[in-house]
């Protein structure tokens, strides 16, 4: 699997489910260690449970991020600050 193919991420208590447009597949690794592990200019945690990828973004919102062809998932308050400012910094 290819960083490429990695839309986001889902934090399971100790496990992650890595979420690609085809698969999904189960890890036994934090979600901090995922976070230090992918990598910054591809990947930003958007809330405790989730780490997205930043070119699946397609809407985003105050209270929520819309990916290509999934379901929009919540930005945690803790997370919004750097997920604006991410945004602003390279996206815009």
């Amino acid at each position: 699997m290819l960083f490429n193919d990695i839309v986001f991420v889902e934090g399971l208590k100790n496990y992650c489910r890595i979420h690609t447009r085809t698969n999904k597949f189960i890890t036994l690794t934090s979600m901090k260690d995922l976070e230090n592990f992918l990598p910054a200019d591809k990947f930003i945690r958007i809330h405790k449970s989730y780490i997205i990828a930043v070119n699946s973004i397609d809407q985003l919102t105050k209270a929520q991020v819309c990916l290509q062809d999934i379901d929009c998932l919540p930005v945690g308050e803790t997370f919004r600050p750097r997920l604006h400012a991410f945004v602003s910094d390279k996206l815009l």
